[in-house]
């Protein structure tokens, strides 16, 4: 009897494995989906973008590695993009993949940038220990880019700037 009983509960856990196996697999479809969505494609960054003064805010006291200049070029690199001022110095290299501690305090600093909703979001260390969050956004007509940055400084103290950008058409 006892040995009946087990071949019934064997029987009825292989009929249950049986039912639940396809929605185990449906579920870890939907997790790879989930993860596919979180690794999005990059948006087109490259081009010249000159400031819109007008619309910008940035705090006095902020030095050259915390905020943009005026005219930005943005380039693709092997592993992300290359941002450069007026004169064709690379400021900024943002990479798409991990980046090596102390990266950000060489010439020119390498950061780590992650696409998140639409925005490219790179998080680093500064100047005398500040930590820097850049947010770039490009409207949907791509003609127009937003920087927002969040500075940290050591202390507590910080600011907050929101810098646009207007697209210049080549010549």
């Amino acid at each position: 009897m006892k040995l009946r009983g087990i071949a019934i509960a064997a029987g009825a856990l292989a009929l249950g494995s049986a039912v639940l196996a396809p929605i185990a697999i449906k579920s870890t479809n939907a997790r790879a989906d989930e993860a596919a969505v979180e690794r999005e494609t990059p948006r087109d960054l490259t081009g010249t973008w000159q400031l819109d003064a007008s619309r910008s805010n940035v705090p006095r006291g902020a030095t050259r590695r915390q905020t943009l200049p005026a005219l930005i070029r943005i380039d693709p690199s092997d592993v992300g993009i290359l941002l450069s001022d007026s004169t064709g110095t690379i400021f900024r290299d943002i990479s798409f993949e991990p980046v090596v501690k102390g990266d950000e305090a060489k010439e020119p600093p390498r950061v780590a940038g992650t696409w998140h909703e639409g925005r490219l979001v790179t998080i680093f260390t500064g100047p005398r220990g500040a930590t820097i969050k850049e947010t770039f956004t490009l409207d949907d007509n791509e003609k127009e880019l937003v920087v927002r940055s969040r500075v940290k400084r050591t202390g507590g103290s910080g600011y907050e700037s929101k810098r646009v950008y207007v697209k210049v058409r080549p010549s």
